[in-house]
């Protein structure tokens, strides 16, 4: 017969008092084979001490606590009963405080609620059994997937701190966004000057292994203890073997629109991913190839000398055990032919802001001189702000850097060409800190003009092709309207959930709000997602700049260094989901259920075996199987009857 130590905290009179306390004593105190003690706070030395004597002297072989939350105090109980040689598990807690008379502030109707919940709990102790607490091996190894500025960070920190890391980018070359940039705000820094030299220190260091043009396909397992697929794609070249010769390159015969440069200039099908890319050798685009199209063409591998051009390369899986995840995959920049459809045609002088950087790059289509398609510089250039951006059409939220790369750009054009009438649209100015005034201030005194104008549904500013020139109307504050031509257009538009975003949420087992990947806490835990060790920096969970995409990517680190250490054992659940072979009819619904692939079908004997190792005891395949074969220790349908009908009793 089962000894129930039954112990009844007052919470220092918040529960004692808003109760008739002594008749919840007395309902326990009847209920047989039980130990009724109470305390003011059973949860102190003093009230752990008198239960930790009872399970020392054999006058209890579990207990149940009339208390508070789990939450709160599970693993105080279970230190007690770990001191006093008891399973932890043999240990039920009743929360009476926050589901009692928080809930039921009448204390007759807690009093009566609190009794029904005791009688509960004390039914289902009865029944509980001991479970066996395993331990595994933390895997200190991380895997980063996204290679721009701030992955490269979090490598290159890891790395340093003695851990193997896996650098994930699914483009061919490793770098992000910055690449793409001539400067960085508000320094006007080289921006590809900032990245080579940690590009180079990252493909030099052993402790990392680069997997470029890779995607994630599947992932098993938990923080601490991660099975990730990955989806290699092809490059047709050997990265070692490549010496950047560029013969293949000059030899290729098939040409196409260079997206990189915003499809504003070609390149050819084996081609460099971008100038100065990492791993410092050329990719083909296969779908720019001829012989994507059936043709047996091999003039980029006839012209290698090198063997470094391998034209039999297929897509081809890699598997890579972890312990823990960083994702800096990025968000999209959002594209403003959604705002200005017939506008973005390739013909017309309206740009997106990303490609006007690249006509202010020295690696972009016009070697950094800032021209119009005929080749002419512009007289005057417009900059519209919030395209797209603060309107429920569009993007509800504002990205906070559109202002302040549109005012770099706003620089650029007045540093290419001093006589250019440069034009800020805007509605309001988002820019914090000195330096950003500073720069306001400059442009200003250098004859950038700045015009505020009001915001409707559809944007600040309406654009009209006008012959050679777009004409840019609107409203200003004052509610006249305005209207100028501009020889050119430049669009700033803010950062969008990246596509990408969805499948590691279902992947990872996340949560997403409006498309963007949802942190744990924005305030204490904000480079934390809600699954245990995988961790978000960087505009993968909201729009931010290069600067807070790197500190928190330091920030990262220092969560997995601290907490995921080498040589530490990780606890697994006890509480898993079992099989009970003799009723299991291999109908594989639990297979399908499972966010952790715990469960795997056994071919030969036709049933479900779940990995304990993988399960995370949330119930759902016992929920969703149809034999009843699947139950969960400590919540066996024999354990939540009683439960039930001690309500009821």
């Amino acid at each position: 017969m089962a000894k129930i130590g039954v112990y009844i905290c007052k919470c220092g009179g918040t529960i004692a008092d808003a109760t008739r306390f002594d008749e919840i004593v007395k309902a326990a105190q009847a209920i047989p084979d039980t130990v009724v003690k109470t305390d003011d706070l059973f949860c102190g030395a003093d009230g752990q001490d008198i239960i930790g004597k009872d399970i020392k002297a054999g006058l209890i072989d579990r207990f149940v606590t009339i208390a508070c939350s789990p939450k709160m105090h599970s693993q105080t109980f279970g230190k007690v009963c770990q001191a006093g040689g008891l399973n932890p598990y043999m240990l039920h807690m009743v929360n009476i405080r926050e589901q009692g008379i928080w809930m039921t502030p009448d204390p007759d109707q807690a009093t009566e609620k609190i009794i029904r919940m005791l009688k509960a709990g004390v039914a289902r102790a009865r029944l509980l059994q001991p479970l066996e607490q395993k331990e595994i091996e933390i895997n200190p190894d991380v895997m980063v997937v996204g290679g721009g500025i701030a992955g490269v960070e979090a490598s290159l920190a890891l790395a340093k701190a003695g851990r193997k890391v896996y650098l994930v980018e699914k483009q061919a070359g490793f770098g992000g966004i910055i690449p793409k940039l001539e400067h960085t705000y508000p320094s006007n820094e080289c921006a590809p000057c900032i990245l080579a030299p940690r590009a180079k220190e990252f493909m030099d260091c052993e402790s990392i292994v680069p997997l470029n043009a890779c995607t994630v396909k599947s992932v098993i397992g938990f923080g601490g203890n991660f099975t990730i697929t990955l989806q290699q794609r092809p490059t047709f070249v050997i990265p070692k073997n490549c010496i950047s010769c560029m013969m293949c390159i000059e030899d290729c015969p098939a040409t196409g629109l260079n997206a990189y440069n915003g499809n504003m200039n070609t390149r050819k099908a084996m081609d460099f991913y971008f100038p100065g890319c990492v791993p410092k050798a050329p990719s083909i685009e296969w779908d720019m190839c001829v012989r994507s199209k059936g043709e047996n063409c091999t003039k980029c591998k006839d012209a290698c000398g090198f063997d470094a051009v391998d034209l039999e390369q297929k897509p081809h899986e890699v598997e890579v055990k972890v312990g823990t995840v960083i994702l800096a995959t990025g968000a999209d920049v959002y594209d403003p032919r959604k705002v200005y459809p017939g506008l973005m045609d390739g013909k017309t002088e309206v740009y997106s802001g990303m490609d006007f950087e690249r006509i202010t790059s020295t690696t972009g289509p016009t070697q950094g001189k800032i021209v119009k398609r005929d080749g002419q510089p512009p007289k005057s250039v417009a900059i519209i702000h919030c395209v797209g951006s603060r309107t429920e059409k569009h993007l509800p939220y504002c990205s906070g850097v559109c202002c302040k790369y549109a005012l770099k750009l706003a620089h650029s054009v007045k540093h290419a060409i001093p006589d250019c009438e440069v034009t800020h649209i805007f509605y309001d100015l988002c820019l914090e800190g000195e330096k950003f005034q500073k720069q306001v201030n400059e442009l200003k005194h250098e004859g950038v003009r700045f015009w505020n104008w009001h915001m409707d549904e559809n944007g600040i500013a309406d654009l009209k092709r006008n012959g050679d020139k777009v004409t840019v109307s609107g409203k200003g504050m004052d509610g006249l309207a305005s209207s100028f031509d501009a020889d050119m257009v430049v669009l700033a538009t803010g950062f969008a959930p990246s596509a990408d975003a969805l499948d590691l949420v279902k992947q990872f087992s996340l949560t997403q709000h409006g498309g963007f990947i949802t942190v744990e806490h924005e305030k204490i835990r904000a480079v934390c997602s809600t699954s245990e060790g995988v961790y978000l920096v960087g505009t993968l969970n909201g729009p931010k700049d290069i600067t807070a995409s790197v500190t928190e990517a330091k920030a990262a680190v220092g969560e997995i260094l601290s907490t995921y250490v080498a040589g530490r054992k990780l606890k697994l659940e006890p509480m898993v989901a079992a099989v009970d072979p003799d009723i299991c009819c291999g109908c594989k619904t639990c297979v399908s259920m499972c966010p952790y692939n715990a469960p795997t079908y056994d071919e030969k004997g036709n049933v479900v075996v779940v990995s304990e190792v993988l399960c995370k005891g949330c119930g759902t395949c016992v929920a969703a199987c149809p034999s009843g074969a699947m139950t969960s220790k400590n919540f066996t349908s024999e354990q939540i009857v009683s439960e039930i009908k001690g309500v009821l009793s």
